[in-house]
Formats: structure tokens, C-alpha cells, sequence
């Protein structure tokens, strides 16, 4: 069972990198874009920039997760406590993208206003930190229902994820 549920979060975790990949590359491109024009607003600014920020955190911490379990199965830094908190916090920020790309909208904004740049990107962007925001839900209650069974056979919440 180890073995499996070793795979498993790094499955997940690999699949949370390359959605967050695919959307630092649609936000960098958004962002340098933008920085030679003009943003449409200063929310779409701010929005754009913090998706970024949250992808490039993503790739980063999210990388050194899997190296965690991978090499450091054992460690209290693989832990089910600190791999639940890493991901309440991804979750945070991932929902905090989307929907500020979403409120960023508010409406006023459609993509058959020729006049507005980049709209499709920005939906893909949005659609891409909702995408990651219900697998690191998902990921985050496997891993809850991991912390419960260690602490039921008497193992504790700082038992290795992998265990």
C-alpha cells in the first residue's frame, strides 16, 4: 500500500505542475504583453500578476513535495501534517486566482468586444486555476482520509504521507 499511495500523490502533485506550467506560461505571456500596452484595468493587472506568482509557487514547492516523498519518505518534512498544509494553502491561493479572474470581469468584459486584448487567454487562465483548485480539493481530503487512518492505527498525523 505504501508503494501505491506513494505513486499517487505524486501523480497528483504532477498533474497540479503541469496545469500550473500551462498557466505560468499563459500568465507570463499575459503579463509581458500587457507591460508593453496597457492593462484594460488595474484589477486585470493585479490578477494576472498573482496568477503568476501562484503558478511559480506551485512549481516550486510542488516540486520540492514530490522530492520529499520520493527521497525523504521518512522525513517529519514528508509528513501528513506538513503535505495538508502545503495543499490548504495551494488551495487558498488557486481559489483566490480564479476567482479574482472571475471578479475581474464583473460583467463588463466580453470577448466579442474586439477592443479587449487577450480575453480568451484570460478565460483559459481562469479555467486552468479552477482546474487546479478541485484536484488539490481532491488531493487535499485523500490526504485528510490518510491523517485519519494513520491516526487511527496509532501512527499520528506525522506519519510519512507514503506509510
Amino acid at each position: 500500500m505504501p508503494a501505491v499511495t506513494k505513486l499517487g500523490m505524486v501523480g497528483v502533485l504532477g498533474f497540479t505542475l503541469l496545469i500550473a506550467f500551462i498557466n505560468m506560461i499563459i500568465s507570463a505571456v499575459l503579463v509581458a504583453s500587457y507591460n508593453r500596452s496597457e492593462y484594460p484595468t488595474t484589477t486585470f493587472k493585479n490578477v494576472t500578476r498573482f496568477t503568476l506568482f501562484v503558478s511559480i509557487f506551485n512549481l516550486v514547492f510542488g516540486g520540492a513535495y514530490i522530492f520529499f516523498i520520493l527521497k525523504l519518505g521518512t522525513s517529519i518534512i514528508a509528513s501528513i501534517i506538513s503535505f495538508l498544509g502545503f495543499l490548504f494553502i495551494l488551495w487558498i491561493f488557486w481559489l483566490a486566482s480564479g476567482a479574482s479572474t472571475a471578479t475581474a470581469y464583473g460583467g463588463r468584459f466580453s470577448c466579442s468586444n474586439d477592443s479587449f486584448a487577450h480575453c480568451n487567454q484570460i478565460l483559459a487562465m481562469e479555467a486552468f486555476s479552477f482546474i487546479n483548485f478541485i484536484v488539490i480539493f481532491v488531493a487535499f481530503c485523500g490526504v485528510a482520509f490518510l491523517g485519519f487512518r494513520a491516526t487511527r492505527k496509532g501512527s499520528g498525523i506525522t506519519a510519512p504521507v507514503a506509510a
